[in-house]
């Protein structure tokens, strides 16, 4: 990054969860899916000389919706677009600039399990100077709150509590039944196969005998 000595601008990004009621500038932020969440973004001339034609882009994740009508620069709103690039054309020394904006997380639906990372970078450009600054939504998603939406159950109790079990009952006897007849045959096979066996030996020591 190359800097003027004389001529300086820093910037400086914060998020806070406005659905959480948070009223603290930080960093990064928790959140859950829909959650409205409000982006600050400073810039501070803090050279010796004024600074001409400064340039902010901001850029922000997908999955975070902006509210248009919210953009205020200092509590103002403006028409500038700090999303396609919005230009400063002087900003006298000592003087800040300090840009809002609201935006809100998409559905659950469009996140996976766990943790996501959204972040907001926001980028000034100005002579042949740049700098930015980023501040990150962490939305998270869990397989408890997931798995609570898988409904259990028909919604009938008559169903619920006697048809169904009075069903399973029914499938378990003929299943048990259907095993104990075909054990059945089995052991009836077992003892055909002992008898012909037995009866085998009984023949070949009557025939040794008359021999």
């Amino acid at each position: 990054m190359l800097i003027d000595i004389d001529r300086e601008a820093k910037i400086d990004t914060s998020v806070r969860n406005l659905s959480r009621q948070e009223t603290l500038w930080r960093d990064s932020t928790n959140a859950s899916p829909v959650d409205l969440i409000e982006f600050k973004i400073e810039i501070d001339v803090v050279g010796e000389n004024d600074v001409e034609d400064l340039i902010l882009r901001t850029f922000l994740n997908s999955k975070l919706v902006v509210d248009e009508d919210t953009i205020r620069i200092n509590g103002i709103p403006t028409s500038k677009n700090i999303f396609s690039g919005a230009t400063f054309s002087i900003l006298e020394v000592g003087e800040t600039k300090r840009i809002n904006f609201t935006a809100q997380v998409l559905a659950e639906d469009q996140f996976g399990y766990g943790d996501t990372s959204l972040d907001s970078n926001a980028r000034i450009v100005y002579d042949s100077s740049s700098e930015e600054d980023m501040a990150r939504v962490i939305v998270a998603k869990g397989v408890v709150a997931g798995a609570a939406t898988i409904a259990t159950g028909t919604g009938n109790k008559w169903l619920d509590y006697f048809v169904l079990p009075l069903l399973i009952a029914s499938l378990l006897v003929f299943v048990l039944r259907h095993q104990f007849v075909l054990m059945g045959k089995w052991l009836e096979k077992k003892k055909l196969i002992v008898r012909e066996y037995k009866a085998s030996l009984k023949l070949r020591h009557i025939t040794g005998k008359n021999n």
